[in-house]
């Protein structure tokens, strides 16, 4: 904080002022406006409440806020009235440096700022939840605050919390669901496999047919895919874009979805080693791979392939949905060790833990009664296809803030 500007001119008659006192009600005041505010309107709140009436060196105040980057400055035509406000994240950091005593939680403009910065496409549904929130714990709105583009990185540690804790369990499962997922697939697409339907195919010209006959073996091995990588191809697949899909439809939409997944992978990798000069390849090149690759996954049995699968999406929403009770409860814990937590925060964790304890028995009571027609249906393919539509139906339903 630097030295009060001209203090013995703007102080009241037998008033003394504490440094930086000026700059931090000007900071209050405009985030207790739900608008931008006037200059004038600035300088009468400041007459009302310290007598303040040297107009330059309430000038000198705003401009040094201005120059710190804690509010923005709207200018007006020449003769009009300038305003100011507090409108963006970097704006809150800095004021947050400055005015260590500005509770920022607890005005509406603050809170709003992080959620359209951080929380963009929170759901109409979740935003009064995530108010109350930012609002009642010091933490969580600092630890937001912190983030530097989106919540989305702070949300995948807090996944990553989860699967040691309440998720241990599914995801020990899902690494099993995964695996078997990954080898049976390999073991399909890799039978003979090379890159004839790009090297003969009829979208490439003679030439390029040429090239790839003589070099198929080289390019062969790039259609080689880690059991990690796999999985994510497996989880970018969101189910929840879907529209409505029927049981007879979900299982062939599955398997039409990982197809496409496996096929723009060795797509990109193999293209990546083929010279320039024959990349002229449109999409339906890679729409026909993408076919051989659905068709030789379709010849066999699907349904547990299609429920590995589902129990991986089913995965991913719980922990998705947990996320953001994680870190609020991280930082109750730590506003409990900070001597900072108040009854409102208590209160706000007490109730977002009941939501998710009934969320989680939810699914699995759900899951279970899956898991009960898959062991007592085993031979009754249109009974597991149920199942799976079960699942799917579930995860579709399941809330969740992103």
């Amino acid at each position: 904080m630097r030295e009060s500007i001209k203090k013995t001119d703007i102080r009241g008659v037998g008033k003394r002022l504490k440094e930086g006192e000026v700059e931090t009600d000007i900071v209050e005041y405009i985030l207790n406006n739900s608008s931008k505010v006037s200059t004038p309107n600035i300088r009468a709140f400041l007459k009302n409440k310290h007598g303040l009436h040297d107009r330059t060196s309430i000038d000198e105040h705003l401009s040094f806020l201005l120059d710190e980057n804690c509010i923005k400055k709207f200018s007006s035509k020449r003769g009009f009235k300038n305003h100011w406000d507090v409108k963006s994240l970097k704006h809150l950091k800095n004021i947050k440096q400055q005015f260590k005593e500005i509770e920022l939680q607890t005005y509406k403009k603050s809170v709003n700022i992080i959620i359209k910065e951080l929380f963009f496409d929170v759901s109409p549904d979740n935003k009064s939840t995530l108010i109350k929130q930012l609002s009642s714990s010091t933490s969580f709105f600092d630890v937001c605050m912190k983030t530097e583009t989106d919540i989305g990185a702070l949300y995948a540690k807090a996944e990553e919390i989860y699967q040691h804790r309440e998720g241990f369990e599914m995801a020990q499962e899902v690494k099993e669901f995964v695996k078997n997922l990954y080898t049976e697939f390999m073991k399909r697409i890799s039978m003979n496999y090379n890159i004839q339907p790009i090297g003969n195919n009829k979208y490439t010209n003679d030439s390029s047919k040429l090239y790839f006959d003589q070099h198929s073996q080289k390019y062969s091995s790039n259609i080689e895919v880690s059991e990690n990588r796999f999985r994510k191809l497996l989880e970018e697949i969101s189910i929840m874009s879907w529209k409505d899909v029927s049981a007879e439809e979900l299982e062939q939409r599955i398997i039409r979805e990982i197809s496409l997944k496996i096929a723009s992978e060795i797509f990109q990798k193999t293209l990546a080693a083929v010279p320039t000069e024959f990349l002229k390849i449109s999409e339906k090149l890679l729409n026909a791979i993408s076919d051989e690759i659905f068709e030789r996954l379709m010849k066999e049995n699907i349904e547990d392939m299609c429920c590995y699968f589902l129990g991986l999406k089913l995965y991913q929403r719980m922990a998705r949905k947990w996320s953001p009770y994680m870190i609020l409860e991280h930082c109750f814990y730590q506003d409990i060790l900070n001597g900072t937590v108040s009854p409102q925060e208590k209160d706000v964790v007490s109730k977002e833990k009941d939501i998710v304890d009934k969320e989680r028995d939810f699914v699995y009571k759900n899951k279970m009664r899956a898991a009960e027609l898959s062991a007592t249906c085993q031979n009754k393919p249109i009974v597991i296809q149920q199942n799976n539509y079960h699942l799917y139906t579930l995860i579709k339903q399941m809330d969740c803030m992103f």
